[in-house]
C-alpha cells in the first residue's frame, strides 16, 4: 500500500511481483510497505481467518473501510499457462519450498491439476499446496472486511457474523505481457482519481524509459518439441525450449490444456480450501 499516492496493490504470484515492486520503489516511494499494517486485535482476528498463511498473507482484510472507499486497487496478470510453469518450478525448488511436495513428473502434474479440478486440494503426505499455484482468480478475489461502525472495534465478532467474504474493489488490472503500456496507464488513472499526477513529468519519462526498454514479454512461450523423445502423448524439443528444466521435461500440448481448463474456474488449493 502506498498511502501517499492512495494506492493499493493486489499481489498475483508469478506475474511480475518483482518487477512491479521495484517499479513502486524507485519511482513512487522508496520507503514504500508491501503490506498493511495491522493493529493486535485485528491481526488475532485476521489469523483465525486464515491460519495457514503467516501475516504476509490476507493482509487484505486489514484495509479500512476508508482505504476501500478512496484508494486505487489494481492487480496485474499473466498468461496461466506460461504463469502455472513458473508457479511449478518455484513449488518444486525444495531449497526455496523445502515444506511443500508438489508432483516433479507428466504424470503427477496432470493428477494434481485434475484434482484441483475435482476440489482435492491436498497433496501426498498431506502436504498443503505452494501459494504460487494458487488461481489468479482467488488472488483477485482478495478478502476484504467491511466493518459497520456498530462494531468497528469488534473484529473477532465482524468476522464471525461477515457470512461470504468481501472482496477488495479493483479499479485496474493490468497485463504483464503489456506491462509497459498497462502500467502508464494505471499511472494516468491514479492521477484521475487524485486529482494530482503521482509523478512529475521528468519522473513519467524516466519510468516510461525504464518500461520501455526492459519491460520483457511474459506471454505463454512457444510449446517446445524434443526430437524423438516422448514425454507424456506428445513429443517435446528442449533445445528451442525456454524456461525451467522442469517445463521443458513435462510440457505438451495435451498438459497446456489441462492447465487452462484447470484454472479457468475459481481454484481455490492455493490457500487449501474448496
Amino acid at each position: 500500500m502506498l498511502a501517499g499516492h492512495k494506492l493499493v496493490w493486489i499481489d498475483n504470484k508469478k506475474a511480475g511481483s518483482s518487477t512491479i515492486a521495484t517499479l513502486l520503489r524507485d519511482f513512487f516511494d522508496r520507503n514504500a510497505s508491501m503490506l498493511v499494517g495491522c493493529d493486535d486485535a485485528f491481526t488475532d482476528a485476521r489469523r483465525a481467518y486464515c491460519p495457514q498463511y503467516g501475516p504476509r498473507y490476507c493482509s487484505t482484510l486489514c484495509l479500512s473501510h476508508a482505504t476501500l472507499s478512496r484508494y486505487v486497487h489494481f492487480a496485474f496478470v499473466r498468461d496461466p499457462v506460461a504463469r502455472f510453469y513458473s508457479a511449478l518450478s518455484t513449488a518444486t525448488d525444495r531449497v526455496a519450498s523445502p515444506h511443500y511436495r508438489e508432483p516433479t513428473t507428466y504424470a503427477g502434474v496432470a493428477r494434481m491439476l485434475e484434482g484441483m479440478r475435482d476440489g482435492k486440494c491436498t497433496l501426498a503426505g498431506g502436504k498443503r499446496f505452494n501459494v504460487h499455484l494458487e488461481s489468479q482468480s482467488l488472488s483477485l478475489s482478495s478478502a476484504a472486511l467491511w466493518r459497520p461502525p456498530a462494531i468497528a472495534n469488534n473484529y473477532s465478532h465482524h468476522l464471525a457474523q461477515s457470512g461470504p467474504r468481501y472482496m477488495v474493489p479493483l479499479d485496474f488490472i493490468g497485463r504483464i505481457e503489456h506491462l509497459a503500456d498497462d502500467f502508464l496507464e494505471l499511472v494516468d488513472l491514479i492521477e484521475k482519481v487524485n486529482g494530482v499526477p503521482p509523478l512529475t513529468p521528468e519522473r513519467r519519462r524516466a519510468l516510461e524509459a525504464k518500461l520501455r526498454s526492459s519491460s520483457a514479454p511474459m506471454a505463454s512461450r512457444p510449446l517446445p518439441t524434443r526430437v524423438g523423445t516422448t514425454v507424456g502423448p506428445n513429443l517435446v524439443n528442449v533445445r528451442t525450449a525456454k524456461g525451467s528444466a522442469l517445463e521443458q521435461r513435462i510440457r505438451n500440448a495435451s498438459l497446456d490444456e489441462l492447465v487452462r481448463r484447470t484454472y479457468a474456474q475459481d481454484v481455490a488449493c492455493g490457500f487449501g480450501v474448496v
